[in-house]
């Protein structure tokens, strides 16, 4: 799936996109890519877009991913840039 990612200014997180996938009561869910400067690209699924928003205005990228998506332990799968999955390490 192709998702447009903005640039962020993070020591390891490069990129994050957003793509809406559907709407439940009031609130709009799609799919979470962080790319990390490592090259890899972590689709994260089943996304609040208000927990997105709350990402890209924090003032800290990083410290704003582990205490909005790591923590909240949403399913992701690492795929390639054209959208293909790759096997998580």
């Amino acid at each position: 799936m192709k998702v447009e990612r903005r640039h962020v200014t993070s020591d390891h997180i490069a990129s994050v996109g957003f793509r809406e996938l559907g709407i439940v009561g009031n609130e709009s869910y799609g799919v979470l890519q962080i790319e990390f400067k490592s090259g890899k690209i972590a689709e994260y699924s089943d996304v609040p877009r208000r927990v997105w928003h709350e990402l890209m205005i924090a003032p800290s990228i990083g410290s704003a991913f582990h205490s909005l998506i790591r923590s909240a332990n949403f399913a992701f799968k690492y795929v390639t840039e054209e959208g293909a999955t790759c096997a998580r390490k």
